[in-house]
């Protein structure tokens, strides 16, 4: 089933269940990665095999959350 998530500034493409509006009203997703904008709407691609992308994105994010503690331990 071909689905439509966002195109993410680092190329990678996001669920749009882990994208949301940041204070600002920037889409970002979930590892603080912005959605890229074309003509000043949100760019989306359609996918073919989300499920393997959805495992790739959970990947990521854990490695973005356990990236930002180390750096936050290193702050203390």
């Amino acid at each position: 089933m071909r689905e439509t998530w966002y195109k993410l500034e680092d190329g990678r493409t996001a669920d749009p269940n882990d994208v949301a509006p940041d204070e600002d009203g920037v889409l970002r997703h979930a590892d603080g990665t912005a959605v890229a904008m074309r003509g000043g709407v949100p760019w989306s691609i359609g996918v073919d095999d989300a499920e393997a992308l959805r495992a790739a994105g959970a990947i990521a994010v854990e490695k973005a959350k356990a990236a930002a503690a180390e750096k936050a331990k290193a702050k203390k």
